[in-house]
């Protein structure tokens, strides 16, 4: 499977699609992700810490390995047509 194909599977397994929308969209709960603009490792340093986005995305190596982050990159970009 490619990076973008990997990175839906952990996007559906840490339940991003609950707040941002199947297609990273958004919802009455999360904001769009089809404008996703961070670099990738400011986005992987967002997740360890939750930065701006908060405790609700703090997601520790044990849960979101380096691998998986830069997967779940390369999805997120993919929404954007990137």
């Amino acid at each position: 499977p490619s990076a973008v194909e990997l990175g839906q599977t952990v996007y559906v397994t840490l339940q991003c699609n609950t707040c941002h929308g199947d297609k990273g969209e958004g919802t009455s709960k999360g904001s769009a992700l089809t404008s996703f603009t961070m670099t990738e490792n400011d986005f992987i340093s967002e997740m360890r810490s939750g930065g701006k986005m908060g405790s609700s995305h703090v997601y520790p190596a044990d849960r979101l390995n380096d691998n998986d982050g830069k997967n779940l990159y390369e999805y997120l970009k993919s929404l954007t047509g990137q």
